[in-house]
């Protein structure tokens, strides 16, 4: 009984073991057909937009987090929010592949993001596409609003 015990356990440990080895599936890097803008440069191009005062934008690409913009933009008093973002994720699209947006507009102590001035999910690749054709695009937002 003993070896059997014995040839249990290290059936089991060797099962055990075995699944501790393999490592997580590693995020697929997306299939880049275009060069993308650098970053500096996208940033630059939304400081420049009318009625953006600054922007604090950023890319990260984690594990947690996944890759995408993050961050916010400082708008005028009398700005129009909806149509800044809407701009905004349109010419960080001609940046790095795949890219969820999770980025906000600042106008005063309001805080306006893409699901409530544009109804767009920005996390959502497919979203983002539907509503800006697939990467890099031109960096204009479609003409007709959301």
């Amino acid at each position: 009984m003993t070896a059997l015990r014995h040839a249990v356990l290290v059936l089991v440990l060797s099962i055990v073991m075995t699944g501790c080895a393999q490592d997580p599936e590693p995020t697929p890097e997306p299939t880049v057909s275009y060069t993308p803008i650098a970053d500096e440069q996208l940033y630059a191009d939304i400081t420049r937009l009318p009625g953006v005062q600054s922007v604090d934008l950023d890319y990260v690409d984690s594990v947690t987090a996944g890759r995408g913009y993050i961050g916010s933009i400082v708008i005028d008093d009398g700005a129009d929010a909806a149509q800044i973002l809407d701009h905004a994720i349109a010419i960080l699209r001609q940046g790095q592949p795949d890219a969820t947006m999770t980025i906000h507009a600042l106008r005063g102590d309001e805080r306006i993001t893409p699901r409530t001035a544009l109804d767009l999910t920005q996390t959502d690749l497919r979203e983002l596409e539907n509503r800006y054709g697939p990467q890099p695009g031109d960096g204009q937002p479609p003409e007709v609003a959301p």
